[in-house]
């Protein structure tokens, strides 16, 4: 009798030791979720902030080509109505 309550009672240490690991490992990955939650926001607004100055920068390229293409024809037509026959 003695010894079955013995091994209950190791029974009931391994449990619970069993019960502390499988916390502590639970614990351990909700503050990781919680880390990597808050560094993948924070990529996230970089990366907004990237897409946004990308479509800026395009926007801005495009209104320079267009200024380019307005001087070139500018200066074809100062060319031509100048009597040069050189032309571009």
């Amino acid at each position: 009798m003695n010894e079955k309550i013995e091994e209950r009672n190791e029974d009931l240490h391994k449990l619970k030791k069993k019960n502390t690991t499988t916390v502590q490992i639970l614990t351990h990955t909700r503050e990781k979720l919680g880390f990597v939650q808050k560094k993948n926001d924070e990529l996230e607004k970089i990366g907004k902030e990237k897409e946004n100055d990308l479509s800026k920068k395009r926007k801005e390229l495009s209104k320079l080509k267009k200024d380019k293409d307005d001087l070139r024809n500018k200066n074809v037509k100062l060319k031509q109505q100048s009597g040069s026959s050189f032309l571009l």
